[in-house]
């Protein structure tokens, strides 16, 4: 695999040009998807074969990667070309024909479009939820408890 030991605003993964408004998208959706894959920025250099300060500058300074450093992106991440550039459209379908699994699924992939604070509060009022009707508190159609 290449790696990149230059500069990581003159390395070989690195862009020749810039786009902001473009790019500040694919920044936030790269930190996403490796977050819920719970890997390090350096976890992700090493699997691409790049170094960490390339990545951070891919997710903080709006830089997108050359098109083989994008591909293996995608097959690290195991998303699809269009999931990991953000093609409007193109997003995983789920295996079901339920109505509320897919407007639950179409949610949860619009989670990665929120910022980091935003997706880690959701996260944890769902998991909140979850481990209060996992023990049985309410019923589904319960109003919350008032607070005294």
């Amino acid at each position: 695999m290449p790696t990149d030991t230059e500069n990581p605003c003159h390395g070989a993964g690195m862009p020749a040009t810039k786009r902001p408004s473009a790019h500040i998208g694919f920044g936030r959706r790269l930190t996403a998807l490796r977050k819920v894959r719970s890997l390090s920025q350096l976890d992700l250099a090493e699997a691409l074969g790049i170094k960490q300060p390339t990545v951070s500058y891919y997710e903080s300074q709006g830089g997108t990667p050359q098109a083989d450093v994008l591909t293996r992106l995608a097959k690290v991440l195991g998303v699809t070309m269009d999931e990991l550039l953000g093609t409007p459209g193109h997003r995983r379908a789920l295996p079901t024909d339920d109505p509320a699994a897919q407007r639950m699924w179409k949610k949860f992939q619009q989670l990665l479009e929120l910022p980091e604070p935003d997706q880690k509060a959701v996260l944890h009022m769902l998991g909140g939820l979850v481990a209060m009707r996992g023990k049985g508190r309410r019923s589904a159609h319960a109003p919350p408890p008032a607070h005294a």
